[in-house]
């Protein structure tokens, strides 16, 4: 009895680890996914910006969900690319010939365009058009990321937990089109309970 026991245990912990093996195996190939989704975003954004001259805009003042990914989309080829497979809100759109998938849904917010990324920007760093190629230091800028909004400020990022919906952490791909899978910390550093955000990162410089 004592060895039926002993071996009952055994299998218990073996299915267990499977399972969390799967698990984690699943996350890793979403975390893939993003991350080549934010590559072909990226191109998109190269391609819109080779077309007509400047990034798109960030959004468009009284123009309610034409926000950048409107600009880009046809130069998407997949529009499932506009959503993170590791976003609740969207993981129906990866199961096999789901009826609910469409485009007008699939450009649902599943990431944020650097809010500080705009033309006002561009030029008071002395940018001569509002374009990639202009800035500095693209290998340090935050260009697009995680998010449930179409576009973020650190301080709206750091506070909703969805944002990092990649164990913990988040995709973000920057303006010389890494893409870096990366925690909060990386971003600043904490200070009398408070973070402190390195907005070099994040501004147009």
């Amino acid at each position: 009895m004592r060895n039926v026991r002993e071996l009952l245990t055994v299998l218990a912990v073996g299915a267990v680890l499977l399972t969390m093996t799967g698990l984690a195996s699943k996350e890793s190939a979403r975390r893939t996914q993003c991350q080549a989704n934010l590559r072909e975003l990226f191109r998109a954004e190269q391609q819109y910006e080779d077309t007509y001259g400047s990034l798109p805009p960030l959004y468009i003042t009284g123009r309610p969900w034409k926000f950048w990914h409107s600009f880009i989309a046809p130069m998407v080829k997949d529009v499932r690319s506009f959503s993170c497979p590791s976003d609740p809100r969207m993981s129906y759109l990866y199961e096999k010939g789901s009826p609910l998938f469409s485009g007008t849904v699939a450009l649902t917010s599943c990431y944020g365009m650097n809010r500080f990324m705009l033309s006002a920007g561009a030029r008071k760093a002395g940018a001569p058009e509002f374009r990639l190629k202009y800035l500095k230091e693209p290998s340090h800028t935050v260009f697009i990321m995680d998010s449930v909004r179409p576009f973020v400020t650190p301080d709206l990022l750091w506070k909703d937990k969805r944002n990092f919906r990649h164990e913990g952490k988040g995709n973000y791909i920057f303006a010389d089109g890494a893409v870096r899978h990366l925690d909060q910390a990386f971003f600043g550093k904490w200070e009398n309970d408070k973070f402190v955000t390195d907005l070099t990162r994040w501004h147009w410089r």
